[in-house]
């Protein structure tokens, strides 16, 4: 059942889906589509509406229509992706306009989808490119808890990885170097840092260091393209806990970050 755009639960404690769409028959086409992924569908039909449902509760996931009352859904695209606890949540825009497949601008959501041509095929194909497969969370991405902060200046990078742990349940507040790293650590409680060790202005080193003086015990998992025992040894000298690889598949990331937060 579709819930209200008033942002409350549905009572029943599953994930849900966002829909900002003003036509009752795209809404319904999605509750119907998402059920079997697990997801109860929350709708709101503007811009303003989807904000204040956000603040409240993170969806899984946001399915925006481009023609929108008032604000168009670019102004919800950047309004999202420029909030560093926000930005990981996967968005799809769908457009009658066949020939609209980006935004203007810097902020791009996941995905562009056509409402004109094999509409509800489309949506199975955003969700399994976002991980949101009809089978429900795979046994490498179930009860995974907690706040997390993913600090890495690469943007592809933060993408993926943000998406990947907001997907299998974690809330996720992203740094883009060091700096904001220990900003961020330093005026709310995470469970668990994902520290990129090569960063602008500040590296995951000295960023981790800083922490531990400041008396910070979270655990932080150092993450690099050399998964070798000399920075592995590096990462531990400067206070880390473990070591994963940015190329590390999904089961094995999901894997540390449950084994640190458990």
């Amino acid at each position: 059942m579709a819930a209200n755009g008033n942002g409350r639960e549905n009572g029943n404690g599953k994930p849900y889906a966002l829909v900002v769409e003003p036509a009752r028959i795209f809404q319904h086409q999605l509750e119907d589509l998402l059920e079997p992924h697990g997801m109860d569908v929350r709708t709101a039909e503007e811009v303003g509406q989807a904000l204040s449902i956000v603040s409240h509760d993170k969806p899984r996931v946001i399915f925006t229509s481009y023609e929108l009352p008032g604000l168009a859904a670019p102004s919800l695209v950047a309004a999202l992706k420029v909030s560093s606890g926000h930005k990981a949540i996967p968005l799809c825009i769908m457009t009658s306009d066949e020939g609209l497949n980006s935004l203007p601008g810097p902020y791009q959501p996941e995905g562009v989808i056509h409402k004109t041509r094999d509409f509800l095929s489309q949506i199975e194909e955003f969700l399994g490119k976002v991980g949101l497969e009809s089978d429900g969370p795979s046994e490498d991405t179930e009860h995974l808890e907690g706040n997390i902060l993913l600090a890495e200046d690469v943007r592809t990078n933060q993408v993926l990885m943000s998406r990947l742990l907001h997907v299998a349940g974690a809330e996720v507040t992203v740094a883009e170097n060091g700096i904001e790293a220990v900003s961020a650590a330093s005026a709310a409680d995470f469970d668990l840092v994902l520290m990129d060790i090569e960063m602008p202005e500040m590296d995951g080193l000295t960023a981790t260091k800083l922490l531990r003086k400041l008396g910070l015990n979270m655990p932080i998992i150092a993450l690099s393209g050399h998964d070798d025992d000399a920075m592995r040894e590096r990462a531990i000298a400067a206070g880390m806990d473990d070591l994963i690889s940015k190329g590390s598949e999904r089961g094995k990331m999901i894997a540390a970050c449950r084994r640190m937060i458990c």
